[in-house]
């Protein structure tokens, strides 16, 4: 099996342009994706596989043990959260730790090091677009497809840009501080139970509400679930997540930019 040093094109490594430096990242994110599934029999399978059970699980649970639960098409409802935050928080923590990950490369070919957590955030976006068939499935499964099917492309945008902006900020502390990786991961442990995922937003006290809009998952997640389900479109939401987007990129990308000089030292 080809090594990635042996795929990239050396000779133009360091004078590649904005195109090729793309052709990079791409390379590098299809090489992650082959290589996620890689020895294990059912392969890429795993991928559907692992949060149709996880969501499974959680409908039994919720809705025939604890009977906390009455919203409608449930187990699609919680699928779609659980696809589309899996793909959220597995970007950011591969992300994170990718400068560390590709040390001996980053270190052999000069390189933005940007392409590794962008190729990182790219590879899992891959198995989200294909667990998207399964959702659509599932819509259809429980007649609730519909024109607004159209939105879900939006999603993996949204998913994208905040996972992007999250990791290259977290990645541009790791090479120094390694705890950032422990960090990343508590913190999105925390987030993922603040994120309606398993719950009605509406069983949220009132008092509270305002607080998941400030989460920029509400808004993805409720995106996802307004595609599928034709539940009711919170703008209000959507701009937050957005607006929380933009801001996110922009600072993940200065702070990166900043201090991904000293990574071939540190990493």
């Amino acid at each position: 099996m080809s090594t990635a040093t042996d795929e990239l094109p050396l000779a133009t490594a360091r004078e590649g342009s904005l195109a090729h430096w793309a052709g990079i990242t791409w390379l590098l994110a299809k090489r992650t994706f082959r290589l996620r599934y890689l020895g294990s029999r059912l392969g890429l399978g795993w991928a559907f596989v692992q949060p149709v059970v996880q969501a499974a699980v959680l409908t039994f649970l919720f809705t025939e043990v604890f009977k906390v639960h009455k919203v409608p098409h449930y187990p699609l409802y919680v699928l779609s959260g659980i696809m589309t935050w899996q793909a959220f928080s597995g970007g950011v923590n591969s992300a994170t730790t990718s400068a560390v990950d590709n040390a001996a490369l980053l270190r052999k070919i000069p390189m933005p090091a940007l392409v590794f957590p962008l190729s990182q955030v790219l590879s899992v976006l891959l198995v989200f677009s294909l667990q998207c068939i399964v959702l659509v499935g599932g819509a259809i499964a429980f007649g609730t497809l519909g024109l607004q099917i159209v939105l879900l492309p939006v999603v993996l945008l949204l998913v994208a840009l905040i996972g992007t902006g999250i990791g290259s900020f977290t990645c541009a502390f790791h090479p120094a501080v390694r705890d950032v990786k422990f960090v990343v991961e508590s913190a999105l442990l925390m987030l993922f139970y603040a994120t309606p995922i398993l719950y009605d937003p509406s069983r949220v006290p009132a008092t509270l509400r305002g607080f998941l809009a400030i989460n920029p998952m509400y808004g993805v997640v409720s995106l996802a679930r307004t595609a599928l389900l034709g539940q009711p479109f919170d703008g209000v939401a959507l701009a937050i997540s957005f607006g929380a987007s933009a801001v996110l990129v922009t600072v993940g990308l200065l702070v990166f930019r900043r201090r991904s000089a000293f990574f071939a030292d540190l990493a």
